[in-house]
């Protein structure tokens, strides 16, 4: 089935009085990562947090996951700046750490490059970090003295992720007196996987932090930063991904993940996906990913266990712009009537009220279902859906200081 849509842009602009006021120091977005044939790799970090950002891309090159946390700088502190607009703030600088490509995925060379790494930066910034070995696939990049090492007590009562993870804040908020909160967008792993914790003794914040996210479907990781202006902390949960260029030049990111069941709702051109995931990790759903999708249904071995979900970013390495993205989903199992549900997004400039904007131009969306299921053939569904005829609506106002003006009656 192929149909376009009318695709409606909405926008709202406000014109005030323009201020001049003081500009923050200019950062990178991420830092960059460059090779020498030697095996040399270096990381050029230029932000408020360096160590944290060099880390951040070191991660995304290889799939590694890292947590952070910041210190809590004193008041006092050579590394915190201020100025009239935006407040106390960071300081950050450039930092660039080299280290050998490892040799391996192991956790072993995982852990000496963030070794190399963290040692690189306590030789240049007088903040001390030390590297944290959780799991085999877990590491937590810490200051020496961490807030994150109070214990707290928490109840057993079942929660989601997300839920669980503000308990844990405001629990470490009640033993510290520091104020600490649970930052980020809606995040539908956090909300629909759901966790209880039984401990029955008080547990370092860190232990509980690394629980929690050890539930999810996906590799997930916590950012714990401070922020100077007001002494608060914030806690942020991300997704482990793994970024590579293609032959393009364009970079690709890439998560994965193992599901029981994926359903896809459909409405118009809005797309839901609910998850319903095991507990399994990293190292089952690497194996599982390369079984392949193009088997047959009722040719895999009895048994074997291959439902994936694999989501993919095409980026604009420029700007940053997504151009493309994919959700391929593997459903195949004794009993599912689903086998494969695939949706395709691109993106492209489009002209909206002289300005040009990226916006959806294209969708398609495949699935292969069991006709008849648990007995029929295999059947298949394509819809391709086009974006056009883009509209703005925008509504302008201005805001001009004066009286008020009297009502003739």
């Amino acid at each position: 089935m192929k149909f376009s849509v009318l695709a409606i842009f909405l926008a709202y602009g406000m014109a005030i009085w323009p201020q001049t006021s003081p500009s923050a120091p200019s950062f990178t977005l991420h830092a960059s990562v460059s090779r020498t044939n030697d095996g040399t790799v270096t990381v050029t970090a230029n932000s408020t947090r360096p160590l944290w950002q060099a880390l951040d891309s070191v991660r995304r090159q290889y799939g590694w996951t890292v947590d952070y946390e910041d210190p809590l700088y004193p008041s006092d502190s050579a590394g915190i700046t201020s100025d009239s607009v935006h407040g106390r703030y960071l300081k950050g600088g450039s930092f660039v750490p080299h280290f050998h490509e490892p040799n391996s995925n192991s956790a072993s060379e995982e852990q000496r490059v963030l070794q190399e790494i963290v040692n690189q930066y306590n030789s240049q910034y007088s903040g001390k970090y030390r590297v944290l070995k959780i799991s085999d696939f877990r590491f937590d990049v810490a200051p020496a003295q961490s807030i994150l090492d109070q214990p707290v007590k928490i109840d057993s009562e079942a929660r989601s992720l997300r839920a669980e993870v503000d308990e844990i804040v405001a629990s470490l908020t009640r033993a510290t007196g520091i104020k600490v909160e649970q930052a980020g967008l809606i995040d539908n792993v956090m909300e629909q996987s759901q966790v209880s914790l039984k401990h029955t003794n008080a547990v370092p914040v860190r232990q509980l932090l690394n629980e929690v996210l050890n539930h999810a479907p996906v590799q997930k990781v916590w950012l714990f930063t401070f922020n100077p202006d007001g002494g608060t902390g914030a806690v942020g949960i991300q997704t482990t991904q793994l970024w590579t260029t293609n032959e393009n030049g364009k970079i690709a990111v890439k998560t994965l993940s193992t599901h029981i069941l994926l359903l896809l709702k459909i409405s118009k051109v809005n797309l839901t996906i609910f998850v319903f995931p095991p507990i399994m990790p990293r190292h089952n759903w690497r194996s599982l990913v390369s079984c392949g999708a193009g088997s047959a249904r009722r040719s895999r071995p009895q048994g074997r266990r291959s439902e994936y979900l694999e989501l993919q970013e095409l980026l604009d390495p420029g700007t940053g712009t997504i151009l493309r993205l994919t959700v391929e989903a593997d459903l195949w199992s004794e009993t599912s009537r689903i086998i494969r549900a695939d949706i395709m997004v691109e993106y492209g400039p489009v002209e909206i009220g002289g300005k040009t904007y990226t916006c959806p131009t294209r969708s398609v969306s495949i699935c292969r279902f069991i006709n008849g299921f648990p007995q029929g053939s295999e059947a298949t569904l394509l819809n391709d859906v086009s974006f056009t005829d883009y509209h703005q609506f925008r509504a302008e106002s201005r805001i001009l200081p004066g009286n008020v003006p009297t009502l003739a009656h």
